[in-house]
């Protein structure tokens, strides 16, 4: 393990692009030498490997994740597009490799410079088909990974945008394709760290095995996740309607359909959000939950791990720190441990990452990291019986 901690120490190119070119469709852990990649790479700062390394088994979890060996693979950089505007994001990305060489989500770090602390933000599922997609297209270009306010996600070249995720159909009708190929074309000319370059999915000397990790992670008596079930959103706004339904159906053991709550609240099935006084109402008026807390204040660990404890899993909101949309998720466990640090899980109503978990520091802050995409805590509503 040591030797193949050094060798990931030294390898620091960053996978901003990725085009997959499978010469074994039938690829895994034991053939994906075999399968080669074009793509544009960039430095990665040490520190910031080092980081994800000491981390990110600690992300893993039995009961999400089961008893499987995954593996740390790949970086990658995303790009955002907003308002016809390209940024390079600040924060970095890895694959997560499964067993079987397929892409298990995205492993996410910020370092904030102002408070000289690392985030980081394990997406479960999200760029899972990734390789199928460009797969599918038969192109050979190497490509940029770009995402957008509204969680669409494109394989970009200069002649070719591929979608690799929608969340947003009309965002992705709407978008003006022929800017984005000139965005990225003047980022590939003026971006003098990009090369073009050959690498593997899957490379013995630079893989980090977790699997002793996750057997001890899995059995810590500090920690505690809920089976709660979550809803894929039928419609772009649809959050709060999913968070609160999979709440609800957990606490009272309902069978609650988001579309319930959406017509409860406006009388139709208008693709509309709620505001958090609405939710609260609702969940009042229909459920009885009348002694429901709301705030806006970073909440102590302690009192998450009480609300948890006694299976009361919290409506949790949260802020883009670009944009100020807001997105509702379900925080349904947590990870309390000397060895082990302190992390937050959650629920999601995306398809692309239906659960994710996120690193908290001794302060207690934390910031999801999805897609290149930054998140900060809004608020929440506890206190669920």
């Amino acid at each position: 393990m040591e030797i193949i901690m050094k060798k990931i120490l030294s390898y620091n190119m960053l996978f901003v692009v990725l085009m997959l070119s499978f010469q074994n469709k039938n690829a895994n852990a034991m053939n994906l030498k075999e399968a080669e990649i074009k793509l544009y790479a960039e430095e990665v700062p040490d520190d910031i490997i080092a980081y994800a390394q000491n981390d990110f088994h600690n992300h893993l979890n039995s009961q999400i994740d089961g008893m499987s060996e995954y593996y740390l693979g790949n970086a990658i950089k995303f790009y955002n597009y907003s308002n016809n505007v390209l940024t390079k994001s600040k924060s970095y990305g890895f694959f997560v490799y499964d067993y079987l060489g397929n892409i298990y989500g995205t492993y996410e770090v910020i370092y904030n410079e102002q408070e000289r602390k690392f985030y980081s933000s394990f997406n479960r599922g999200l760029l899972e088909h990734l390789s199928t997609v460009l797969q599918g297209e038969g192109k050979t270009s190497p490509y940029v990974i770009v995402s957008d306010e509204s969680f669409n996600v494109w394989a970009v070249n200069n002649k070719d945008i591929i979608e690799v995720e929608t969340h947003d159909i009309n965002k992705q009708k709407l978008m003006d394709k022929k800017q984005l190929l000139e965005r990225i074309n003047n980022e590939i000319k003026q971006n003098k760290k990009l090369e073009i370059v050959s690498a593997t999915i899957y490379d013995e000397d630079l893989k980090y095995n977790t699997f002793s990790n996750l057997s001890y992670n899995a059995v810590s008596s500090t920690q505690n996740i809920l089976p709660v079930s979550g809803f894929m959103q039928y419609s772009l706004n649809w959050c709060a309607y999913c968070t609160t339904a999979s709440i609800i159906n957990y606490v009272k053991g309902a069978m609650l359909n988001p579309s319930i709550i959406c017509y409860a609240i406006h009388g139709d099935y208008r693709d509309q959000g709620a505001t958090d006084d609405q939710i609260k109402q609702y969940a009042k008026s229909a459920w009885s939950f009348n002694s429901l807390y709301e705030t806006y204040s970073l909440m102590d660990m302690s009192i998450i791990k009480n609300q948890i404890d006694n299976n009361r899993p919290l409506y949790h909101t949260w802020r883009n720190t670009s944009t100020g949309a807001a997105h509702a998720t379900v925080l349904n466990g947590y990870t309390d441990s000397p060895q082990y640090g302190k992390y937050y899980y959650f629920i999601n109503s995306w398809t692309s990452s239906p659960s994710f978990s996120v690193s908290v520091d001794t302060s207690g802050s934390y910031t999801w990291i999805d897609a290149g995409v930054t998140r900060v805590f809004r608020g929440a509503i506890y206190n669920w019986q």
